[in-house]
């Protein structure tokens, strides 16, 4: 890629960085301009950057503490991406890969909206994330490894910048945790998620076959050491269970089915060793073990949300079964009997909010990478390491169901890594 253009969108990284105020907002001229800037110069120059530094701007947009120069709301770039590709006429790129995930997310489109059409009050939020995934995905070249590589380095600089930032105000945006204080801001647990699968994305990368023969990017390499670093130190003073998690089990998958050699495994295996000793031995896991072992019976624990929606579900007709209540409609199902709507579940928030029609819908779309790898099974380590961590994810919280994108960008990368 042009690295005039990539040093440019670092100059607008480091603009975008130096207003660090979580109440105020940029002067509306200001955020005008940075608009402009940020998408008007890809066109022209290096049409292949756009999803990378939307994959990185607006992960660090939506769940980083401060306020900032990007819109936060996602029609903005639904209108903005949406007319660059009327007027470049962008066509999709013609690949198996390419016509198959934009058919199933335009599928998922027509049902939730469809769905969410026929309730008041109703959140479009996953339409606008489906919207806006479909037609980012007409920049993205599934044949371009260069175009992977880079998103590689966008998904961990947003978590190493998340982490830092973390880190940094550590002091300031604590929430009390009974006698512990929980480090975080914006959503904590998904912040955390989208740190973690910077991290998985790192690890892949450090571990696969081809990065540990190439003798060059070094500078991509320290990127990844950095990310699982500093990352571990900041999700720990988190103490998010499923973003640690999601992070364990792929590590352990790579450990032992990646074709890294043994050295370079057992040289990751000693860093994170280490990096567990001492942060064990200077009490940043005091927090987690209190979260762990936790039983208050509050109604907020995941396991009685989930019994409380699946029995008020169950006792729904048929119909309801294959369609049911939309996305406010099933976030207010059992609502009397458990203290947040939320379902801390993606799965069964696919399933209450949109029955067995959108719930075999979701499973299709997260399944497309392993499918993807019955013709491409060199790929297996890597795609099964961060098809589990994600899917960790899905299982404690609900980034798809909420229409949170920066997870919708995460499986355009897995799609991307699994045929590349």
């Amino acid at each position: 890629m042009n690295k005039k253009i990539i040093f440019y969108y670092l100059l607008l990284l480091a603009l975008f960085l130096s207003w660090q105020d979580p109440v105020s907002l940029p002067g509306p001229v200001m955020r005008i301009a940075y608009l402009v800037a940020f998408i008007v110069p890809v066109y022209f120059l290096d049409k292949k950057l756009l999803p990378i530094i939307v994959a990185l701007f607006l992960t660090l947009t939506t769940h980083g503490y401060s306020t900032s120069y990007m819109p936060a709301v996602l029609t903005t770039y639904i209108i903005t991406l949406g007319a660059g590709l009327l007027v470049l006429r962008q066509p999709l790129r013609e690949t198996p890969a390419a016509k198959k995930i934009i058919i199933i997310l335009i599928m998922m489109l027509i049902y939730v909206t469809v769905r969410n059409l026929f309730d008041a009050n109703e959140s479009f939020q996953i339409t606008n994330a489906l919207l806006l995934t479909i037609i980012i995905l007409y920049y993205v070249d599934f044949s371009d490894r260069t175009q992977l590589h880079e998103l590689s380095n966008a998904f961990a600089a947003a978590a190493l910048i998340l982490s830092v930032l973390l880190l940094i105000n550590r002091g300031v945006y604590v929430s009390e945790y009974g006698t512990f204080e929980r480090v975080g801001f914006n959503d904590i647990n998904y912040s955390a998620c989208v740190v973690s699968l910077g991290v998985v994305v790192s690890m892949v990368e450090l571990f696969s076959r081809d990065n540990s023969k190439n003798k060059g990017d070094a500078i991509s390499k320290v990127l990844y050491i950095s990310t699982i670093i500093v990352s571990l130190f900041a999700l720990a003073l988190n103490a998010s269970r499923g973003s640690l998690l999601s992070i364990a089990v792929p590590f352990v998958v790579l450990l032992f089915f990646s074709k890294a050699n043994g050295m370079y495994k057992f040289l990751g295996l000693a860093l994170i060793v280490a990096l567990i000793v001492y942060m064990y031995n200077n009490s940043y896991f005091e927090l987690l073990e209190a979260r762990i072992m936790e039983e208050d019976g509050t109604g907020t624990h995941r396991t009685e949300i989930w019994i409380n929606k699946l029995e008020a579900f169950a006792a729904c007709n048929p119909i309801e079964w294959l369609f049911r209540l939309g996305y406010q409609g099933g976030r207010n199902l059992a609502i009397d009997k458990i203290i947040v709507p939320a379902f801390h579940n993606d799965f069964l928030a696919m399933l209450v909010e949109y029955g067995f029609i959108g719930f075999i819908t979701f499973i299709y779309f997260l399944t497309k990478p392993l499918r993807i790898l019955r013709s491409y099974k060199s790929k297996l380590p890597g795609t099964l390491a961060m098809f589990l961590g994600l899917s960790i994810i899905c299982f404690t919280l609900e980034p798809f169901a909420a229409g949170r994108l920066p997870y919708y960008m995460f499986m355009i990368y897995l799609v991307l890594y699994a045929k590349s």
